[in-house]
C-alpha cells in the first residue's frame, strides 16, 4: 500500500512513472515469492504426531481422505502437536513466565546450536558371540587411548573387547549373578563399578580381570550404580526402595557405605551432577531427588511444570549434558517421551518424540558427545536419534532383533 500509495502521489506530480511502476512490480513479486515462516496448519501438527509416533495406517487414511501428503521438512521441529498442547496447558495452571525466565529460555536456545550431521548414521560394527546369555548392561573405558567396552550378561560374566578389533580381552566373574549395570570410573579407568541381580556391588580391576571388593548392602536387584566425579565415591539404585552411597579417603583404601536413603518405591536411576549433588529417579514419583553427599540431606526436584503432583511418568534413565550442555539433565520416561531440565526450573528445556516406551518398558538414553543430539533405546528394537535443537528425530538405527538394555555414547 505504500508503494501503492508513492506511485499515485507520483503520477500526480508527473514523475516518470513506467520506470517507478516497473520497480515496484519487481518488489512485490520478490515479496510474494520469498520464503517466509508460517504457522503450521492443524492438519501438519495431527500428520506429525502420527509420523513420530508410528500411526503408519492412520497417517495414510488422513491423507487419502485431506487430499494433503505429508512432508516431515517442512515443519521446523518436532514434537509440534505435543509442545502446543504443554503450552495451553502452562499458561492454565502456571504463572506467565518472568522476564528472567524468558532470558533463560533465550539462553537454552542459543546453547543448543542445529548439529552438523555428525550423529550415528548407520550400524558400524556388530560383535556376536560376545557372550553366552543376553547382554544386559555395557560402559566405555574411559581411558581415552583405548578402545575397549566392558560388557555384562545374564551369563553371570563380566568380559572386555576391544570394539575396534573385535579382539576378546578377557572375562571375570566378581557376582555369580547377572550383571545389571556397569561404569567405568572417571579418574582411574582401570577401576570398573558393576552391580548384580543378587543386590550386590563390586569393583574389579581391568587390568588383572579380578574383583577387588565385592559389597552387599541391598537384599534386590541393583539396576544401576554411577561414581562421583571424583572417583572416590559411588552410588547405588535398587529394588529395595533404598540408595547407598559409598565412599574411600583414598583410591587405595576399601570402599565402605557411608549412607542409606530410604524410599516408597523402587530406585529406578541415579547420576552425580557436575557438582557432585546425586540425583535419583524413582518409579511412580514425579519428584527427582537431589541428595548431597557431604551433609545427606535431600531435596526435591518437581518434573510437573505445574508443580502439582500428580505422577504421569516415572524416570527411568537419567543423565547430564556433555562439556556446554552439562547443566542439563536428560530423562527418560515410561510414557514414550525424553524430557530435558535445567534443574533450576521445572519447566522442561526440551520433549523428545517418537520412541516406543511404556510401563513395562526400561529405556536408556544418552547424549551425543558434541550436546546436539540424544539416544534412546525403544521397544520396537531400534535406537532413535534426536537433533536437540529441533528436537526432531534424524535417524532411527536398526540392527537388534531383541530388546536393547543397555545404552552408552562413546566421547570420542
Amino acid at each position: 500500500l505504500v508503494f501503492r500509495d508513492a506511485c499515485i502521489e507520483i503520477r500526480q506530480f508527473g514523475i516518470i512513472v513506467p520506470c517507478f511502476c516497473q520497480l515496484f512490480r519487481h518488489l512485490r513479486e520478490l515479496i510474494m515469492s520469498a520464503p517466509y515462516d508460517r504457522e503450521p496448519s492443524a492438519l501438519q501438527l495431527v500428520q506429525q504426531y502420527l509420523h513420530e509416533h508410528g500411526f503408519h495406517d492412520a497417517l495414510k487414511q488422513l491423507e487419502r481422505e485431506s487430499g494433503e501428503k505429508f512432508d516431515a521438512s517442512e515443519l521446523e521441529s518436532g514434537g509440534m502437536l505435543e509442545q502446543r498442547l504443554q503450552t495451553e496447558m502452562d499458561l492454565r495452571l502456571c504463572k506467565y513466565p518472568t522476564d528472567e525466565e524468558q532470558q533463560r529460555r533465550l539462553v537454552v536456545d542459543r546453547l543448543h546450536e542445529r548439529g552438523d550431521g555428525d550423529h550415528a548414521q548407520c550400524e558400524r560394527r556388530s560383535l556376536h558371540g560376545v557372550h553366552g546369555g543376553n547382554i544386559l548392561s555395557l560402559a566405555f573405558s574411559t581411558d581415552p587411548a583405548l578402545r575397549h567396552v566392558a560388557t555384562g550378561s545374564s551369563d553371570k560374566t563380566i568380559r572386555l573387547t576391544d570394539f575396534e578389533s573385535d579382539a576378546r580381552l578377557g572375562e571375570f566373574d566378581p557376582h555369580g549373578s547377572a550383571v545389571l549395570s556397569l561404569d567405568y570410573n572417571p579418574i582411574y579407568p582401570h577401576l570398573l563399578l558393576s552391580s548384580a541381580m543378587d543386590g550386590s556391588v563390586a569393583i574389579s580391576d581391568v587390568n588383572t580381570r579380578s574383583a577387588l571388593q565385592k559389597l552387599r548392602v541391598h537384599n534386590k536387584y541393583v539396576v544401576c550404580v554411577r561414581w562421583h566425579p571424583s572417583g572416590l565415591m559411588f552410588a547405588s539404585a535398587s529394588h529395595d526402595h533404598s540408595v547407598a552411597l559409598y565412599g574411600s579417603k583414598d583410591i587405595a583404601e576399601p570402599f565402605a557405605m557411608l549412607y542409606k536413603f530410604e524410599f516408597r518405591s523402587n530406585a529406578e536411576s541415579l547420576v552425580f551432577a557436575p557438582d557432585g549433588r546425586l540425583v535419583v529417579g524413582l518409579r511412580e514419583n514425579n519428584y527427582l531427588q537431589l541428595i548431597d553427599v557431604d551433609s545427606y540431606q535431600i531435596s526435591q526436584f518437581n518434573m510437573n511444570a505445574a508443580l502439582d503432583d500428580h505422577v504421569s511418568f516415572s524416570p527411568l534413565c537419567l543423565s547430564f549434558g556433555p562439556g556446554e550442555a552439562a547443566r542439563y539433565l536428560l530423562v527418560s520416561t515410561d510414557r514414550d517421551r525424553l524430557i530435558v531440565y535445567e534443574l533450576t526450573s521445572s519447566t522442561p528445556v526440551r520433549n523428545f518424540y517418537g520412541a516406543q516406551n511404556d510401563a513395562f518398558s526400561q529405556p536408556r538414553s544418552c547424549w551425543h558427545p558434541s550436546g546436539r543430539y540424544v539416544y534412546s533405546t525403544s521397544q520396537d528394537k531400534k535406537v532413535y536419534c534426536w537433533e536437540v535443537a529441533t528436537q526432531k528425530v534424524v535417524n532411527s538405527l536398526a540392527g537388534h532383533a531383541s530388546t536393547v538394555r543397555d545404552l552408552r555414547s562413546h566421547p570420542k
